[in-house]
């Protein structure tokens, strides 16, 4: 989506009345549960992650790759985190 779009889109929810955003959330609710099934689907066991935690980042593995959240183990133990806010690391 380009800003342009992204701004009337904004500008259209900003006066959309209750119905319609009622719509526009399920929309969006289905959207993000397929963006988190394609972005597991990239994910196996093993493989190297971090995700970010009240301002730090924790680094971890994939201990197990569930349907809507992964398991990664860290040095701090283990953290059920939703697929959508990992991002693949190089080795630490």
């Amino acid at each position: 989506m380009t800003q342009d779009n992204l701004a009337i889109t904004l500008e259209n929810i900003r006066y959309a009345d209750y119905n319609e955003i009622k719509q526009i959330s399920r929309v969006m609710k289905i959207r993000k549960e397929t963006l988190a099934k394609e972005v597991i689907n990239t994910y196996t066991i093993g493989d190297l992650v971090e995700f970010d935690h009240n301002g730090r980042t924790i680094k971890g593995t994939i201990a197990k790759v569930k349907i809507k959240r992964i398991t990664v183990k860290t040095d701090e133990g283990r953290w059920d985190v939703p697929a959508l806010v990992l991002q693949p690391t190089a080795a630490f």
